[in-house]
């Protein structure tokens, strides 16, 4: 009498699981689509090497840049898309954030010459949302790919690194979904 009761249970504990929504680790057969590098606008100031300061004294920094970041994930074998597969967005400049939709809200493209490439591009740009509070700015971002297998978050770029004459260098953004990486250059583009 055990084997029909324990044989039920476990066939019961595999449909309960089964019915899960995830999201999952990536299969095997996984793979990132691969896209072109982000040109950030940016534009810095030149330092001079001897005195550390900048070149110009009426020279002022980029302001912060908000915009999305989006990355497909398909299965190799079938090249279909792969929906609910954990992916995470790693930052490795301490200045440059990745973030959840949640936490902004969409806004109109700012009126000036320095948008104008990216007006051109039909973009969305973003600030923070009345329902985000302090000063917490994520450098890592866990989510999920959706429906058409395409993971997102939103990269905020308060600087960029410089190299020693004060001049924007690019960084990276690492994405990875356990079974493959991607590296997206952030370039500026001055």
């Amino acid at each position: 009498m055990r084997f029909p009761l324990i044989a039920a249970l476990l066939s019961t504990v595999f449909v309960l699981s089964g019915c899960a929504n995830g999201p999952w680790n990536a299969p095997p057969n996984a793979v990132f689509l691969e896209q072109d590098d982000v040109k950030v606008p940016w534009f810095g100031c030149d330092i001079d090497g001897d005195t550390g300061l900048p070149t110009n004294p009426n020279c002022e920094p980029s302001p912060a840049v908000i915009f999305p970041l989006s990355i497909s994930v398909l299965d190799v074998d079938t090249e279909q898309p792969l929906n609910n597969v954990r992916v995470s967005f790693t930052s490795i400049w301490h200045e440059i954030y990745v973030m959840p939709q949640e936490v902004l809200e969409a806004v109109t493209l700012p009126d000036t010459e320095r948008w104008s490439d990216f007006d051109a591009g039909d973009e969305t740009f973003a600030e923070f949302s009345g329902n985000f509070e302090g000063d917490y700015r994520p450098t890592f971002h866990d989510t999920w790919t959706d429906e058409n297998g395409v993971a997102r978050t939103w990269v905020y770029v308060e600087s960029l690194p410089q190299d020693d004459t004060g001049r924007e260098i690019e960084s990276s953004i690492l994405i990875d979904m356990g079974i493959d990486l991607y590296i997206m250059v952030l370039q500026p583009s001055q």
